[in-house]
Parts: structure tokens; C-alpha cells; sequence
């Protein structure tokens, strides 16, 4: 997202249409109905450009990521020295366990991904009784029970309403 880059103007003209004309598509996106060749599919004919250039920066976007935090692979391994199960828990597409999460090597880092694209749910959805959809089958496969669980997150949603400490920084 830097204004120098050649694209920059593609750039912005894709976040007005991720909250815009294309929102619902990124909510599929991100419930894994739509994969990131057909999202990017879509989006080339909404930004009349190519798509197999516009795959092509996706992708290597993805792959570029770091961290926000220099130290968080640091931090992240001294909990897991004491014991601590780590994992990341994202409202993310495809795009991230295929390009980003190997790119940063993120299997060595933390214990496991918990991705929205891969489990069909984002982290606020919940089911008739409250319990979160997104966490139900991890809680079940570690037999963690969610008030034991922190969850540190960077979203404002409704999150604070499950069943376990929410430890939210403002957006």
C-alpha cells in the first residue's frame, strides 16, 4: 500500500470495492465458498485489468508478508517453551495457508493455524446458544474448555460476547 508504487491507484480502487460493491464476495472469500482464483477472477472484470497479472501481485503480496512485531517469533516461542499452546486464529481466505503461511515459515512458529477459509466460519459467528462456530472443533480436538483460552486480537467485533477472555487492541 505505498503511494509510489505503480499500481497504488489499483490498490485503492480494491479496498473501496472490498467494502463496497464486492463485500459479499469477500465474505465467501474468507468462508472458503470462493477461492482466491476465482475472487481475483472477479475482481480483474470489476477492475478491468489483467487477471493474470493481477493473480500474479496477489500471490507475491502474500508471499511477502512479515510480521508486525519484530520479536513475535521470540515471544511466540518462549510460550510454547513453558507449555503454552500457540495458535493463529484469522478471519482470513485461502490465500493464507497456500501463500503467506509457508512463505513466513509459520509452521515453526506456532502450533497451528485456525483459518476462516478452511473451517467455513469467521470468529464472530456463533451458534442459537452463543458458542462460537469458528473455535467449536478446536476446543473439541485439544478438550480445551474456552474460558481457559485468551484470544489477542486487532478486530472490534462482537468477540467479546464468547466464552472466553478476549484481550482486544483498538483498531
Amino acid at each position: 500500500s505505498c503511494p509510489s508504487h505503480e499500481h497504488f491507484h489499483i490498490f485503492t480502487s480494491i479496498q473501496k470495492l472490498f467494502v463496497g460493491a464486492l463485500q459479499e464476495q469477500v465474505q465467501h472469500w474468507m468462508r472458503g465458498i470462493l477461492t482466491s482464483e476465482a475472487f481475483i477472477s472477479i475482481l480483474s472484470s470489476a477492475l478491468e485489468v489483467d487477471e493474470d497479472n493481477l493473480f500474479k501481485e496477489f500471490v507475491s503480496s502474500c508471499q511477502t508478508m512479515e510480521f508486525a512485531l519484530p520479536t513475535i517469533r521470540e515471544t511466540i516461542h518462549e510460550l510454547r517453551a513453558c507449555g503454552i499452546l500457540v495458535f493463529v486464529a484469522t478471519d482470513n481466505m485461502d490465500s493464507f495457508v497456500r501463500w503467506t503461511a509457508p512463505a513466513m515459515k509459520l509452521e515453526n512458529v506456532f502450533n497451528g493455524i485456525l483459518s476462516s477459509s478452511e473451517i467455513g466460519y469467521l470468529k464472530s459467528d456463533i451458534d442459537s446458544n452463543g458458542n462460537s462456530l469458528f473455535f467449536q472443533r478446536f476446543f473439541m480436538e485439544f478438550d480445551i474448555i474456552p474460558e481457559s483460552c485468551t484470544l489477542f486480537d486487532d478486530n472490534n467485533t462482537s468477540l467479546n460476547d464468547m466464552n472466553f477472555r478476549l484481550i482486544s487492541s483498538p483498531a
